[in-house]
């Protein structure tokens, strides 16, 4: 997903929580709930290809090349011990069909590879007892014959991987057009409330106006005592992302109860605040990015 796309992402989750936290204006829309069941299921889709496009495939790339790079060194020694029979016995067609350098073997796609190793454990078969002298015997070719077919099963798997993860690019730029339209047609919904709700209005406007170059805010916040009004100090406050993949962010207060964050991504996160002798608190944020976030916290002792 690119940083756009992760922006207008975070933009769509935090546009579906406002209005979802406002169902007595949204009774008031026509089709209203139809337009966010859509935005949701959207939203859904769309996480779904972003998991299947963060799927690693690195290890699988570094497990491929090591079998490659195996097989290639197996190929080579198999030829080199060919070669010296062939010479022995003057068998010149042989001894062509059998030459493989290391360069170039580097140089053959998989499926040429294969062929190749398969066609050396033929050659191996119709001598086997003339090489036997050579170190290649019949325990030799089935550990051989193993890294052949070890090599061939993993190709399917890492093609498929590559070949999901394009998949789900290309569908990630269709959910995202789709998502755009879904929005555009709210925009025109709630101008009917613009008058009769304008605080509503004003603020759906704020979280649909998402600046999507910059996409970070700074987030300051406090931690009161709820009965003195006093900052705690030392409570631990942990901000942690709705959207899957991201860190949460953990902070502790200074002397007069005081945190910042000094850059925080747009969306929706979990506010957490722990400290000794109080009860925790959970709060539910939306970030929306216009402007630096305040949060004041109060606990209550336990």
């Amino acid at each position: 997903m690119t940083n756009i796309q992760k922006q207008k992402l975070r933009m769509y989750v935090a546009l579906l929580a406002f209005l979802k936290s406002n169902p007595d204006v949204l009774a008031k829309l026509p089709n209203a709930n139809e337009y966010i069941a859509q935005l949701e299921a959207i939203i859904a889709s769309i996480q779904a290809d972003d998991l299947l496009q963060k799927q690693d495939i690195s290890e699988k790339t570094r497990k491929k090349n090591q079998l490659q790079k195996d097989l290639i060194g197996a190929i080579v020694d198999i030829s080199e011990k060919i070669q010296a029979y062939a010479s022995f016995v003057k068998n010149d067609e042989l001894l062509r069909a059998v030459k493989y350098t290391e360069s170039d073997l580097k140089r053959l796609l998989d499926i040429e590879l294969l062929q190749t190793a398969k066609k050396l454990s033929l050659s191996v078969d119709e001598n086997l007892s003339a090489l036997t002298p050579y170190a290649l015997t019949a325990e030799t070719q089935v550990v051989y014959n193993k890294q052949i077919t070890s090599f061939a099963d993993y190709l399917p798997d890492l093609h498929q991987q590559r070949m999901d993860r394009k998949d789900s690019t290309e569908r990630l730029i269709k959910e995202f057009a789709t998502a755009d339209e879904v929005i555009d047609n709210i925009d025109l919904l709630t101008k009917i409330v613009s008058k009769t709700e304008p605080k509503f209005y004003s603020n759906y406007l704020t979280t649909r106006k998402v600046d999507y170059a910059y996409g970070t805010v700074e987030f300051v916040g406090y931690v009161l005592d709820a009965q003195t009004g006093n900052g705690i100090p030392n409570a631990l406050v942990t901000v942690t992302p709705k959207e899957e993949g991201d860190e949460p962010i953990a902070k502790n207060t200074a002397a007069k109860g005081g945190f910042q964050i000094k850059t925080i991504g747009i969306g929706i996160y979990t506010v957490t605040v722990t400290k000794l002798g109080y009860a925790t608190q959970t709060i539910e944020i939306i970030i929306t990015g216009d402007k630096p976030y305040n949060l004041t916290v109060k606990l209550v002792k336990s």
